[in-house]
């Protein structure tokens, strides 16, 4: 699932660092998430969502179709 986001910020042209500023996060956090390394909650897939400008349900339908 966390592949996802890799590859919706990267399709995007985002770095971590861009990303995890929107969000208000490190990028260390974000980069530890799509690593994996970190429990991904529901509120952290729409607040990724919104700072990188897709619909919350976009990102949900990429991660039940990876």
């Amino acid at each position: 699932m966390v592949a996802v986001w890799a590859a919706t910020r990267r399709d995007l042209d985002l770095t971590q660092q861009q990303v995890a500023d929107k969000m208000g996060w490190s990028r260390a956090t974000l980069a530890g998430l799509e690593a994996g390394r970190r429990k991904v909650e529901v509120s952290d897939m729409i607040l990724f969502a919104l700072a990188v400008g897709v619909e919350p349900e976009t990102l949900f339908r990429r991660v039940l179709r990876w």
